[in-house]
């Protein structure tokens, strides 16, 4: 179970009112009670091939939710209200503003001549030509809305205040215990973020005045090995609880108001299954009218498409950066995929430096996913003594039904 590493003293915030999480389990998007004693669908219609994701909610209760290219505006009750697309890329971790008017997000693009993070704004109701409200925040990616008019953005160990519009962002503070740092949170005098290369850490730290004023780290938990990897943090409205989400569900633990020591963890999941969470000042509201069940199939139809599946990744890495961190890929598909990623290098190099054949890693995921292609620790410190190499990525992708992609990038040149 995860287990609290460091811990330090927390003030107390203000007590709790009426309130909900959404999130995703089995495609859809799901409201439910902090305690997950009540569980509510808000869709109904999400699919392994086309499901849901990244469900945030206003002060309302109005859910904001990505399916494919598109997002979809939600009333609490399950009635649609808008439905619109942003571009032809797809986007990640959508966040609708407080006050349910804006939508902050990121997309990969091309900063110079190498890919990047890039965070962009629209309305939550309708398509917004990107740079109309701001002109991007560039390798800034995973937005989180502080107050209605300023998100919160991240790159490597510093975190950033991203204000709609003008000025630009400006540095908020780093923390150098940590290489990464993922999914930033921040209600009343809490934040809470994701840290480490694998995403093993859960970090909180306490505010002594609005942001900007800095940080103070707290507590620090680490997930075991089984666990997974730690996502999507978020506070209760009165900062006194934490959600997030495990391989195994969406956990919640109490305990930071008014304590003198960090709240233990080793928590179960309150919301099996469940996963991106967004806690919300809006209670559950009873759906409009009952879901109409769902209509039998007409019969077996074949699955004989292969997914689309593409890649971005470095054209040129240093062989230092190479073989001590790995190859950064993102991977996105049309559908749920399981296949291998794999590093080769030509017959030259391979015999000079005794290199195998080639270097393979699992990935097993829908939607997105990040990699860190790396050679075993041998195999990196003999090529570390090339002056230079040439690497091809090949990725094999298969969906649930059988059909097969295979995709061959550019070579990456690793040079001194």
């Amino acid at each position: 179970m995860f287990a609290l590493v460091l811990a330090a003293l927390l003030a107390a915030p203000a007590p709790a009112h009426a309130d909900s999480i959404v999130y995703v389990h089995d495609h859809n998007v799901w409201a439910a009670t902090p305690d997950g004693a009540r569980r509510q669908a808000i869709t109904t219609d999400g699919t392994v091939n086309s499901p849901y994701s990244s469900p945030s909610q206003a002060r309302d209760g109005t859910i904001l939710a990505q399916r494919g290219l598109d997002f979809h505006r939600i009333a609490p009750t399950g009635r649609r209200l808008a439905q619109f697309r942003q571009g032809t890329f797809p986007a990640d971790d959508a966040d609708v503003s407080p006050d349910g008017t804006k939508l902050a997000y990121w997309t990969f693009n091309v900063c110079g001549f190498k890919p990047c993070g890039r965070t962009l704004f629209s309305y939550a109701d309708r398509y917004t030509p990107p740079e109309s409200l701001d002109d991007g925040s560039g390798d800034l990616i995973e937005p989180s809305w502080i107050d209605d008019t300023r998100v919160v953005v991240a790159n490597q160990s510093n975190v950033y205040i991203d204000p709609v519009g003008p000025p630009q962002e400006q540095l908020w503070f780093f923390d150098p215990n940590f290489s990464q740092i993922n999914d930033v949170d921040v209600v009343g005098n809490r934040v809470a973020l994701v840290a480490g290369s694998q995403w093993e850490y859960l970090v909180v730290y306490t505010l002594s005045a609005a942001p900007p004023a800095p940080p103070t780290r707290a507590c620090v938990y680490r997930a075991d090995p089984g666990e997974g990897r730690f996502d999507d943090p978020t506070w209760s409205p009165d900062a006194s609880t934490l959600a997030f989400a495990l391989s195994d569900g969406v956990h919640v633990l109490g305990g930071f108001r008014d304590v003198s020591a960090c709240p233990a963890g080793g928590t179960s999941p309150v919301l099996p299954g469940a996963r991106t969470p967004d806690w919300g000042p809006a209670d559950l509201q009873a759906p409009e009218s009952p879901p109409d069940p769902p209509k039998p199939p007409p019969g077996p139809v074949a699955d004989v498409r292969a997914p689309r599946v593409d890649a971005v990744l470095a054209r040129r890495m240093t062989l230092r950066a190479f073989t001590r961190r790995g190859l950064a890929v993102r991977l996105t598909s049309d559908e749920a995929v399981r296949g291998t990623l794999a590093l080769q290098f030509p017959r030259t190099i391979r015999r000079r430096h005794r290199l195998a054949a080639e270097y393979t890693t699992p990935f097993d995921f829908e939607g997105s996913a990040r990699l860190s292609a790396r050679l075993p620790r041998a195999s990196a410190r003999r090529l570390a003594k090339a002056r230079r190499a040439r690497m091809t990525v090949t990725i094999v992708a298969t969906d649930r039904a059988g059909n097969r992609t295979r995709l061959t990038t550019r070579s990456v040149e690793l040079g001194r």
